[in-house]
């Protein structure tokens, strides 16, 4: 379900409570519609009417394969052209290059991620008002 009861503008792939969290919290903040989805039965096709202006994912989910996520959206003809940004843990540059070469358009470091979160929520906010 959205949070604030509005039409997901972020969708949030992501079964961390800590970064759900914070998510949601910066999305309060900037008055963005944002959902949570811990699996992806469904996905990404509930999502096609909606429009979601970009989809978060945690590349390091132990129940969802953030590269089955990607694949899914970019072969979804009314969500192939939505951003997709992962995050990761610092250490794992494996999963990076891997994210970048299966077509994440954006990847960074969880750390920047967090830094980051406001302006990109805003941005979306921005993208749909």
């Amino acid at each position: 379900m959205p949070e604030n009861d509005k039409q997901p503008s972020v969708v949030a792939v992501t079964d961390d409570m800590f970064f759900s969290s914070r998510i949601r919290e910066a999305a309060k903040a900037a008055e963005v519609g944002v959902e949570f989805i811990r699996g992806t039965d469904g996905f990404p096709d509930r999502y096609i009417a909606s429009s979601p202006r970009l989809f978060i994912v945690d590349l390091n989910s132990k129940k969802i394969n953030a590269m089955d996520v990607i694949r899914m959206i970019k072969s979804t003809e009314a969500l192939s052209g939505t951003p997709v940004i992962g995050y990761f843990s610092h250490v794992d540059t494996e999963l990076r290059k891997r994210a970048i070469e299966s077509g994440y358009d954006a990847v960074m470091p969880r750390s920047k991620f967090v830094k980051d979160l406001g302006i990109i929520l805003s941005d979306a906010a921005r993208a749909v008002r």
